[in-house]
């Protein structure tokens, strides 16, 4: 399992664009917020409570919600620092293994976990390719520390070096042919051939 802390606003990326934000921190439960380009908006979810059978999850997401199987759902409010101004109430649901929290782009759910272990999160979504499992290991005032357990081939960033690793791949892909035959020649890119 991949470990990484992160304060609220910052993120984990996954290779084929799935962010999870640590959206806000509020009494104690880290609230993290899903993005894709599947995903209209963006999910925003607490696992408020967990025991080794069941996880009680709050969303404070886009509409269209499909809640989980059973059907328990419960709406409170929340405040406004979780939700923004537009929102003021989450839905709690109620999610044991096997079951499933749809969203348009993403897919949350209960993995089995032994009492002694975080509760665990499945997440599946196409930007994915395959099913993660999220872990809240430790919340503290400030920041969280989230265990990620993806594939070996599916790789995980922490977002600011997703971005460093997006902008040297933008530089690269702006060299010009003309540019390598320069260097071939020993002259600096972009500059004409030496006659």
């Amino acid at each position: 399992m991949f470990v990484i802390r992160r304060h609220a606003g910052e993120a984990v990326m996954f290779e084929g664009g799935l962010a999870v934000t640590v959206h806000a921190i509020v009494d104690r439960a880290a609230w993290l917020a899903f993005t894709s380009p599947d995903i209209a908006g963006a999910v925003v979810v607490a696992v408020v409570a967990a025991d080794p059978e069941r996880l009680c999850v709050a969303v404070a997401g886009p509409e269209g919600l499909t809640p989980s199987a059973d059907g328990r759902t419960t709406t409170v409010a929340v405040s406004a620092e979780v939700a923004g101004p537009a929102a003021d109430r989450v839905l709690l649901v109620g999610v044991s293994p096997g079951q499933r929290i749809e969203f348009d782009g993403l897919s949350l759910g209960a993995a089995p976990s032994g009492s002694d272990k975080p509760a665990l999160l499945a997440v599946e979504a196409p930007a994915l390719g395959g099913p993660v499992e999220l872990a809240i290991i430790t919340v503290s005032k400030f920041d969280a520390t989230i265990g990620v357990a993806a594939p070996p081939d599916l790789r995980v960033y922490r977002l600011e070096v997703w971005e460093q690793l997006l902008e040297a791949n933008r530089a690269a892909a702006g060299w010009e042919a003309g540019d390598l035959a320069a260097l071939a020649r020993g002259g600096p890119a972009g500059a004409p051939p030496s006659g």
